[in-house]
């Protein structure tokens, strides 16, 4: 997660959404402008926090222990910046179409074959299921779904609207990649009709506000 105080926006990541590209090319405007130029995204369990913003720890030990990590929930992130503030900036995250965010952790979790029962089972799994229900606390605050929103499946162009809606002209820009995987086959492949309904279940208010299909 990050918060940019010169440009007053909080940004929350969420999992599986291409998050951690974003966060890692949105970094350089949460720092001392003078040092944006030369600045590397952070890969490291230091969290940072200036009078310019802050930028959460990726390391995934020790997340009780930290002020400020990478998929810290709304709610932890309100109260510790305080209302105010939080009321005050652009919210923006990374969302994508949950039948695909399903199966992209899917293989993320190790698993390489197109099984439809394998699948199935691994959403069936109570562990999975915990993981992919923290993004409907991510995506909203509160129930409230009422953020910026960067689609995973127009990454680029969304960023570059939600960069202008906060003053920064940045017209050509490139993202780096974390976390892909080559020549996934296309997430239908994988369902049945059991592990669409749980999705269904699952991510049910999204889809539909969102807009996204199966």
């Amino acid at each position: 997660m990050l918060v940019s105080h010169l440009h007053k926006f909080i940004f929350i990541k969420t999992v599986k959404t291409a998050g951690t590209s974003t966060e890692a090319f949105l970094e350089k405007f949460c720092i001392d402008p003078s040092l944006s130029e030369s600045y590397e995204a952070q890969h490291s369990a230091n969290e940072t926090e200036t009078k310019y913003g802050i930028i959460g720890s990726r390391w995934k030990g020790l997340t009780g222990k930290r002020k400020w990590y990478n998929h810290k929930p709304v709610k932890e992130i309100k109260r510790d910046l305080g209302k105010d503030v939080f009321d005050s900036y652009h919210k923006v995250c990374n969302i994508r179409n949950p039948y695909d965010l399903a199966v992209s952790y899917y293989h993320f979790m190790g698993n390489k074959d197109v099984d439809k029962d394998r699948f199935e089972a691994f959403l069936r799994n109570p562990a999975t299921l915990r993981t992919l229900s923290t993004n409907t606390g991510l995506w909203s605050d509160d129930g409230e779904y009422n953020f910026n929103y960067i689609r995973m499946e127009n990454l680029t162009g969304d960023l570059e609207s939600f960069l202008n809606k906060v003053g920064i002209k940045e017209s050509v820009f490139e993202l780096p990649h974390f976390k892909k995987t080559e020549g996934r086959t296309h997430f239908r492949s994988y369902y049945n009709d059991n592990s669409k309904e749980i999705v269904d279940n699952l991510y049910g208010k999204e889809i539909k506000l969102f807009s996204y299909f199966f």
